[in-house]
């Protein structure tokens, strides 16, 4: 059985941490979202990447977890020790507007967001980086990395008996 799922995908809304939920209910694994990790205040005071390092190692040296994230320069072995590393395509105009609803939830209910930083997002090259990873997880761990599109994650969900041969190599890990 699956213990060990990387999450990655898209910088801002790929929605990760939606599919890590839904993921860690299904499989009854806890999951963390590596943004829990990388901010000493929510998206305004990050914490050293020493810091990010220890505290993601306590994570992937346990038995069982979902990690998702994209915060690639300190993920340390989460891709060696993962049985499988899900990476989730989302189209730029589909992420960008997740990025503006998430800004306005935000707003309502009263928690911290700012147009600057959604701008920031909005403008930010943060893809040629995230296909950078894909490239290099999918020449690593071929077997194990799968790419997702928005469709895909929904049917990934919905078909999670696994008795297809496509998953018989993630049990045998």
């Amino acid at each position: 059985m699956l213990k060990r799922i990387y999450v990655a995908g898209n910088g801002f809304g790929s929605g990760k941490n939606w599919f890590s939920e839904k993921l860690s209910e299904k499989l009854k694994l806890p999951w963390y979202d590596q943004d829990d990790i990388a901010w000493k205040k929510k998206f305004t005071i990050p914490k050293p990447r020493s810091v990010k390092r220890k505290m993601l190692k306590k994570i992937y040296d346990k038995n069982k977890w979902i990690i998702c994230g994209s915060g690639y320069s300190y993920i340390g072995k989460i891709p060696n020790k993962a049985q499988l590393i899900i990476f989730l395509n989302t189209s730029r105009v589909r992420a960008n507007l997740r990025v503006v609803k998430r800004y306005f939830q935000r707003k309502l209910k009263g928690e911290y967001d700012s147009l600057r930083n959604v701008a920031g997002i909005i403008a930010s090259k943060r893809s040629s980086r995230d296909h950078d990873f894909l490239k290099k997880m999918k020449k690593r761990f071929p077997k194990k990395t799968i790419i997702l599109s928005n469709k895909q994650k929904n049917k990934f969900l919905k078909d999670m008996d696994f008795k297809s041969e496509t998953y018989k190599y993630w049990f045998d890990l």
